[in-house]
């Protein structure tokens, strides 16, 4: 479940991309080739992080072709250091009172601590009560997920 209803979700993406001549932002529901059907377009871009991504959005892909031979699919990956980024990790450091500037922009920052009830005027101490530290992607990158959140809990309490 989202975190944000339809219309927050856009208003963020349209703050955060700002005026743009070849970007819309259009919300939709149902399926996903059908909307591409109605406002023209012939490709569907969607990002792979890691190869647990893979499967589940190969089976996607076979699916709307089977629905819409016509539209086709392409995979984007992102660079090295921001395959570890998702949603879920990002709320939960939200949530604790840590620092996202570095994973979102700033009208998303703001939007999380606002859901959280965190005080938008306090800054953010990345790590600790006492002597905060900047914050290290490298040190906090770790491969297995229930680790992380496992650190993310430790580092609050």
């Amino acid at each position: 479940t989202p975190m944000f209803s339809t219309d927050e979700r856009v208003a963020l993406v349209r703050e955060t991309l700002g005026p743009r001549e070849n970007v819309e932002v259009v919300p939709f529901q149902g399926l996903l080739v059908e909307f591409t059907r109605q406002v023209g377009v012939s490709v569907i871009m969607r990002g792979l992080r890691a190869v647990s991504d893979f499967e589940y959005e190969v089976q996607l892909a076979g699916m709307n072709r089977r629905m819409a031979p016509d539209i086709e699919t392409l995979f984007l990956t992102p660079a090295e250091t921001y395959s570890y980024i998702s949603s879920s990790l990002v709320r939960e450091i939200a949530r604790l009172g840590g620092d996202v500037s570095t994973f979102v922009a700033p009208a998303v920052q703001a939007a999380l601590k606002e859901r959280f009830g965190l005080d938008p005027r306090i800054p953010i101490q990345p790590f600790g009560l006492g002597n905060p530290k900047p914050f290290d992607q490298e040190r906090f990158h770790v491969t297995n997920h229930h680790r992380r959140m496992h650190q993310l809990r430790c580092l609050r309490a």
